[in-house]
């Protein structure tokens, strides 16, 4: 007996050994589930893989060289030739006037134009800087928005599967009553219609997530949504700051202190238009070698400075000075406007913050609360044969959809935090994205 025994076990053993490999393989071929994405991880993928803050950085760099370059003096002309050529023969050594010659020139900007240009392009490429400032905190708030809109769906469809299980008990409920007696047909059919209702809500809110991984997918840069999930905890966003702390501060948003470096970067164009109104010039040497032999000549030396002549500004340099001043001011009208807009939405979305917390605050401590207990009291009296089927189910959609709301409106809280922590980005304090 005992023997038998020990040779199944061996028996087991070796087949189980022999069959591991495979169990291996199977696994190692089988693909990786993503695990869920943080908040925190989608914001730093979006900020590595953004295609826009790449080519932001693209232009950052062309923009330093672009300074480098243009505040540079015109390259120096070389000039070489032969002069007085006899026309017929083009011997050098057939006249006395005939010489060969080099030459050197060098043109010079009206004094000051060159420092001026130097300081306009240092605030384009701040302009630059500052814009891709901008373009990172709105990264991050579309990120945060297409996080929370997925996060919102699947908590939804939680609440659909939770509720199918209240509807199945419903729907026992009513044929309960109906093989007792004291129920009717339509109240069993009606309950599980209700409960198929769900399911197809499910399946129309399950397209709704699939449209979200897009979108989420679409801003972290990857080539498929399939698998994308996010995290069940509700994430934390940055504290907001008091609102006039948030209003004052807008003058430090990057998107305002970009439009102040253009109205800057204008007005060093007006000086350079000033500069304008005085004479460029250009200095030129040269030195001249008789090439006739025999010839006792001197070679010759020659100097000069050429200067431009601007007697008609009012044909070219009015018209170049008054088109700056008219941008710059366009640059100025143009940073009010963007600063009134940000008071505007700062002002509104601080209204929404405080709406939508008192009214979560309400759903949490009263409605959803008050909501449940009606559908426990309701599905009492109904068992009783006191109150309707109807209004079973009324109350039991009532806790569906207060339920959703919550949700929606936890949700959309956070969305109102992100668009207030986007405009509580400044250049002088601490980017919250990070």
């Amino acid at each position: 007996m005992s023997s038998r025994y020990v040779c199944r076990t061996v028996m087991l053993v070796t087949a189980l050994a022999m069959s591991v490999p495979v169990w291996a393989q199977v696994l190692r071929s089988s693909p990786s589930i993503p695990p869920p994405l943080t908040l925190h991880d989608a914001q730093r993928r979006a900020l590595a893989r953004s295609p826009a803050l790449a080519r932001a950085r693209a232009e950052i760099e062309a923009g330093r060289s672009e300074t480098e370059y243009r505040s540079q003096l015109p390259d120096p002309v070389l000039t070489l030739g032969a002069q007085n050529l006899p026309a017929d023969t083009l011997a050098l050594d057939q006249s006395g006037m005939s010489m060969l010659g080099i030459g050197l020139s060098q043109k010079f900007p009206p004094p000051g134009k060159l420092g001026l240009i130097h300081r306009q392009l240092e605030r384009d490429t701040a302009v630059l800087h500052y814009r891709m400032q901008n373009l990172k905190a709105g990264v991050v708030r579309a990120v945060r928005r297409a996080w929370l809109a997925l996060y919102y769906d699947d908590r939804a469809l939680d609440v659909l599967h939770e509720n199918q299980a209240l509807y199945r008990r419903i729907e026992q409920v009513t044929l309960a009553r109906y093989r007792a007696g004291r129920g009717q047909a339509a109240d069993v059919l009606k309950a599980r219609l209700a409960s198929d209702g769900l399911i197809d809500q499910e399946d129309t809110w399950r397209s709704k997530r699939r449209q979200a991984q897009s979108r989420l997918a679409q801003l972290l840069d990857l080539p498929s949504f399939d698998g994308i999930t996010v995290t069940q905890a509700f994430p934390r966003l940055p504290a907001i700051p008091p609102l006039q702390t948030l209003l004052a501060n807008l003058v430090h948003h990057p998107v305002v202190v970009a439009q102040g470096d253009v109205i800057r970067a204008a007005q060093l164009n007006v000086a350079a238009a000033r500069r304008d109104f005085y004479p460029s010039y250009e200095i030129s040497a040269s030195y001249a070698h008789r090439a006739t032999p025999g010839v006792r000549a001197p070679n010759l030396v020659s100097v000069g400075i050429s200067l431009s002549l601007p007697l008609f500004p009012g044909q070219r340099q009015d018209a170049r000075l008054r088109r700056r001043e008219a941008q710059t001011q366009a640059a100025r009208d143009q940073r009010d406007d963007l600063l009134l807009d940000l008071r505007r939405q700062a002002q509104s979305r601080y209204a929404d913050y405080d709406a939508l917390t008192r009214r979560i605050q309400l759903l949490q401590q009263t409605l959803v609360p008050e909501a449940r207990k009606t559908v426990a009291v309701s599905l009492s009296a109904y068992r009783t044969g006191t109150l309707s089927l109807t209004e079973v189910l009324r109350a039991q959609r009532t806790v569906l959809n207060q339920t959703l709301r919550l949700w929606f409106l936890k949700t959309d809280l956070a969305r109102v935090t992100a668009d207030l922590d986007y405009l509580a980005t400044s250049t002088e304090g601490h980017f919250h994205a990070h």
